[in-house]
């Protein structure tokens, strides 16, 4: 659990050094894999007989090998390269949130526990003063909840994707393992190290709530009555979120598809609701999220053939509409992001809630009217016909 004093002080560099290394070494196995394969070539070119058949089918499976930890590496750079980006979103959002504590009037400790100074409100503050400042504390503290949900909701995912890896580096292992005894080979290639969690990530602590030791008087300041954020609550900001049907399952666990969707695109599905969940964006919200990733790319997150370093981002398929790429078809070119980000199912989800409160009044709008004021697409009345299916979404992630 990232709490709030480690997310203060997280340092994403050791993680990005560690993608840089697994990239590398992920781009060197393929090669290997290929070299590998240009000898089987030439050797089954030039060399026949039985000892040639068994050479050949030995060597092949060394390139095999190779892919195979190339693949694994691969996804080592993809996972920690998401949670470095998610730690350092949550980290601004923080800081951002800690910037607005003394226009509350009010102090911020340690453990993220807001106090309101009720002195700087004046000898005797109005009834309406007090209760400003309250808002503005409680608004504060939901912010803060929100930066520190998306910090463990991206580690928790870390851990879990790479858990996952062990299976296979297990299986691989096993699979050469067993082919070197068989045939007495030595060693190919070195393995993987496949962890419980995301390398030099912030280590689990345990919450503390607020200190007993107080001394503040009643007539200088009072404590806002807001949870302190060493454990995420329920988050504030956004539309305030409307707890609504029953929680969520935890972060990863995919239900099953619903509809035509696939394992897929139900997955990327389950990470707009959770995005939206972790910045307290009601179901109506999380419903034109889903309904316009479903009309822009069919819950597939596309890379675009008119931008090559597109083809480069891990991807499930390739589309051709100007420079739009990800899940919501955003356009780098019109400051949504990066490549990487927008094709980044989480930030492209962010960037599009975001987007979406700043519409003036979109709670009151058709869905796809409050969808169309984000996108500004051609087809402005094309989401509408998702509306059911989105709700359908929302309904079996909550087990409805």
């Amino acid at each position: 659990m990232v709490n709030f004093a480690q997310l203060r002080t997280v340092d994403t560099a050791p993680l990005i050094e560690l993608t840089d290394q697994a990239r590398r070494t992920a781009t060197e196995l393929e090669q290997f894999g290929s070299d590998t394969d240009v000898q089987r070539n030439a050797l089954a070119s030039s060399w026949a007989g039985a000892d040639a058949n068994a050479a050949i089918a030995r060597i092949g499976k060394h390139g095999q090998d190779y892919r195979i930890h190339s693949g694994l590496y691969g996804r080592v750079d993809t996972i920690v390269t998401s949670l470095a980006h998610h730690l350092d979103t949550a980290k601004q959002r923080l800081e951002s949130a800690v910037s607005m504590v003394p226009s509350i009037p009010g102090s911020i400790d340690g453990s993220g526990t807001i106090t309101i100074n009720y002195a700087a409100l004046g000898p005797n503050p109005t009834p309406a003063a007090v209760q400003a400042a309250q808002a503005r504390a409680q608004q504060v503290h939901g912010y803060l909840c929100q930066a520190l949900q998306l910090a463990n909701d991206a580690d928790r995912r870390a851990q879990s994707e790479l858990a996952g890896l062990i299976a296979p580096v297990d299986a691989a292992n096993a699979q050469v393992a067993a082919r070197q005894a068989e045939n007495d080979e030595p060693a190919v290639g070195e393995e993987p190290q496949a962890s419980d969690g995301p390398a030099t990530a912030p280590a689990e602590s345990e919450h503390t709530d607020q200190p007993d030791d107080a001394s503040e008087s009643d007539d200088e300041q009072q404590n806002s009555g807001a949870t302190p954020p060493g454990q995420p609550g329920t988050p504030g900001g956004g539309d305030g979120g409307d707890g609504e049907g029953e929680p969520l399952p935890p972060a990863g666990v995919v239900p099953p598809p619903v509809g035509d969707l696939n394992e897929a695109q139900m997955s990327n599905a389950m990470r707009i609701i959770e995005v939206g969940e972790a910045l307290g964006i009601s179901e109506q919200g999380q419903a034109i999220a889903l309904a316009t990733a479903m009309q822009e790319s069919n819950f597939r997150n596309l890379a675009n053939d008119s931008l090559p370093a597109s083809l480069d981002v891990p991807n499930e398929g390739v589309g051709s509409d100007h420079d739009s790429v990800g899940v919501f078809q955003q356009r780098p070119s019109q400051g949504w992001g990066s490549i990487e980000e927008c094709m980044d199912v989480d930030y492209a989800a962010s960037k599009f809630y975001e987007e979406l409160q700043r519409v003036d009044g979109w709670e009151n709008m058709e869905l796809t009217e409050a969808a169309q004021a984000v996108q500004r697409s051609a087809y402005p009345d094309a989401y509408a016909k998702w509306e059911t299916l989105a709700y359908d979404i929302l309904g079996a992630a909550r087990g409805d």
